[in-house]
């Protein structure tokens, strides 16, 4: 069996040789359907529907998906086109320049490989989530549809061509007979900037995307951004030099800011975080890690425990979480002062206690079922908390359940809440459908997130000293 890429004609595919006859050439879709095939063990099939009912839940159900995929992915096709509108409206108006894009060129994207198979199985949910994912196609397609076509036409300009005045069925004539070498290289700029999400080998596909749901997208962010200085140094330059205008601009205390919070616009007294639509922004985290773990290296296991939490599948995310004392997105859990139950972090790691400002050597864990309801959950269920909070943060210890009952019945909520003078970072009230997009506009208590950080720092760089003292006179 061979498939080629791209324009590649099943006779060019093939290899020459005495062994030519038996091959049997497939479309490369045909080939990624068999390759994703369903397993044959009942415990990994078991474990692949609990992994598709909760990627269908955090994603299909989740506005802030749709959100956050379209501008993300805007800002991807921006990176590679400069944001040419022309193509991008060809891309999504019926004629044959649309018609002209290779079906795997356009349904190689995100939506189709968590979830999307294009079958709407019997039962509501299912139904649900498989016209979730198809509207989330829809927009992915689009912007690779757009971003073929301006590709295309910049290489056949490469070549000579004139595109002024031409018709559109000369155009898509001229794109659909593009010869091979061309078309092959069209193909790997779309998948460089906009994804390649097929292409993966039985390790990959059998192990890690079990354990890492979210494998395919962390594997396309970071060959775009490790490749992106190598292949378009100038492109490169110019992003970082807006970057750090638009940081010393806008947002100059973002040293003092956790990191989903950095980058955000401002409009007025509300910010609203900018990091869950910036691609990149996807390996802060590790970035952050690595630096850090070369400058002391007996963090490394610590961190790396911390910033793999946020990217397991749902049972290993809420057991990393509950026994690192972690949130299931990898951050210090938030509890009243004196709440019970607290263990170490991984590699001994110390931590800032977010609600007291101090560094601590034990963590606070949340309650295993409330750790297991946040992470199966996912962002559904961060916005009911915050629905049900009416404006307030609650301890990240505090059940969900106990928040519902105490709106339903009108009870105390005394311990349920972080007190507001406490919290540099204040949620405003009836901004739910905005943290619902993720959007999340939100107030800040500026100063008070700046006196923290510097406690904080202060505070960590004691205990390190504290520890040094003491490994050296145990030495």
């Amino acid at each position: 069996m061979f498939y080629g890429d791209g324009k590649e004609s099943w006779l060019q595919a093939i290899p020459d040789g005495p062994d030519t006859g038996q091959y049997v050439a497939i479309s490369k879709a045909a080939a990624d359907v068999w390759r994703e095939a369903p397993t044959t063990s009942p415990i990994l099939k078991r474990a692949d529907r609990i992994l598709d009912f909760w990627k269908g839940g955090i994603l299909a159900l989740s506005p802030r998906w749709y959100v956050n995929s379209t501008i993300g992915i805007g800002i991807q096709y921006g990176l590679l086109t400069g944001g040419d509108i022309r193509s991008l409206v060809q891309a999504v108006r019926k004629g044959p320049i649309k018609d002209a894009v290779p079906d795997e060129v356009v349904l190689n994207n995100l939506a189709n490989e968590v979830g999307y198979k294009g079958e709407i199985d019997a039962g509501r949910l299912k139904r649900t989530f498989a016209k979730g994912f198809a509207v989330n196609n829809r927009m992915e397609s689009a912007w690779r549809r757009a971003a073929y076509i301006n590709r295309s036409k910049k290489a056949l300009r490469d070549e000579g061509m004139k595109f002024r005045g031409l018709t559109d069925d000369e155009i898509a004539r001229a794109i659909d007979e593009m010869p091979p070498s061309i078309a092959k290289n069209v193909v790997r700029d779309v998948d460089l900037f906009m994804g390649e999400f097929r292409k993966f080998n039985r390790f990959e596909r059998d192990v890690v995307k079990r354990v890492i749901p979210f494998y395919s997208w962390l594997r396309v962010i970071s060959r775009l951004t490790f490749s992106l200085p190598f292949k378009h140094p100038v492109r490169t330059a110019a992003l970082a030099t807006l970057a750090r205008a638009g940081e010393m601009g806008i947002n100059p205390e973002d040293y003092a800011r956790p990191i989903y919070d950095r980058g955000a616009l401002k409009f007025g007294k509300y910010r609203i975080p900018t990091s869950g639509i910036n691609s990149p922004a996807t390996l802060t985290g590790a970035l952050q890690a690595a630096t850090k773990s070369v400058q002391d290296p007996g963090q490394v296991l610590g961190l790396a425990g911390e910033e793999a939490v946020s990217w397991m599948r749902p049972e290993i995310q809420a057991g990393l979480a509950a026994t690192n004392g972690t949130t299931s997105f990898g951050n210090p859990v938030i509890a009243p002062t004196g709440y019970a139950g607290s263990v170490s972090g991984f590699g001994g790691r110390k931590a800032l206690d977010p609600s007291t400002g101090r560094v601590e050597d034990s963590r606070v864990r949340i309650p295993v079922d409330e750790a297991f309801l946040q992470a199966f959950g996912g962002a559904p269920v961060q916005f009911i908390r915050k629905a049900l909070s009416g404006g307030e943060r609650p301890f990240d210890t505090t059940r969900t359940l106990s928040l519902a009952l105490a709106r339903a019945e009108g009870g105390t909520t005394k311990g349920m809440f972080l007190d507001p003078a406490k919290d540099p970072v204040k949620e405003n009230v009836g901004w739910g459908i905005g943290s619902a997009l993720g959007l999340n506009p939100h107030t800040e208590n500026t100063p008070e997130m700046i006196r923290r950080y510097n406690k904080a720092l202060a505070d960590f760089n004691r205990s390190k000293k504290r520890d040094e003292r003491k490994k050296a006179v145990g030495g």
